[in-house]
């Protein structure tokens, strides 16, 4: 459980849609972290990727869960570091990436 003083905020959305309008309504460089596992269809997870970006501070993460090569080569990644954690034996996902924004 979180301090009543803390300042994490947690939603969760079923559609990515909803999700792009919170953090739109964001100055940029808001948030810490993002975590982007939204949809399975790849052009709306991509399309909330490069929304999160400009919306997380320097030194932040965007951490996309269950990527795979679908469409990925249209995130921008200009602006962050990538590490990438592949596919773990016996786990049922797919890769991990953090992004890290310089």
């Amino acid at each position: 459980m979180l301090p009543t003083s803390s300042n994490v905020e947690f939603f969760v959305f079923k559609r990515p849609s909803r999700a792009e309008r919170l953090i739109g309504a964001e100055p940029n460089e808001y948030y810490d972290l993002i975590l982007v596992d939204p949809d399975p269809h790849y052009v709306r997870r991509i399309k909330f990727m490069n929304a999160s970006v400009p919306k997380i501070k320097r030194g932040g993460y965007v951490v996309v869960d269950n990527d795979d090569d679908r469409n990925i080569h249209l995130f921008d990644y200009s602006q962050v570091d990538v590490y990438t954690f592949d596919k773990m034996s016996g786990h049922g996902g797919r890769r991990t990436r953090i992004c890290v924004k310089r």
